[in-house]
């Protein structure tokens, strides 16, 4: 039964058809096959945006970006405020090795300048 295929038909405009072609051509497949991948992609679960989240404009920058994280913490099950809190949590950890790191560099400045002191006065 798999091997069963239906022939599917659309219309669309004959230049689009042939500059969509070109481009399939361009990189070495062809209109069927992206048409066929593109179900598989669809039907996996993923969606387009709309035409104004694909192109956005200064005025709508912020909504866009914004859209697009809600989007993506949506297909991972994740909430704005548990990835706030995921962030938060990363940069305190990092904030506390970054001041490790610093004292640690600190102590050897120091070190440094005596060894320096104790060699300009001999």
């Amino acid at each position: 039964m798999a091997s069963e295929k239906v022939l599917a038909t659309f219309r669309i405009d004959p230049e689009k058809w042939e500059q969509f072609k070109n481009a399939a051509g361009n990189e070495g497949a062809n209109a069927s096959s992206l048409l066929l991948e593109f179900v598989d992609w669809y039907l996996d679960g993923n969606r387009l945006r709309g035409k104004e989240s694909a192109s956005p404009t200064p005025d709508n920058l912020d909504e866009v970006i914004d859209a697009r994280i809600a989007a993506l913490l949506d297909d991972r099950g994740l909430t704005a405020e548990a990835m706030k809190e995921r962030l938060q949590e990363s940069t305190a950890y990092l904030a506390h090795g970054l001041n490790d790191v610093v004292r640690e560099l600190r102590e050897k400045i120091e070190a440094v300048e005596q060894e320096l002191g104790k060699a300009k006065a001999r």
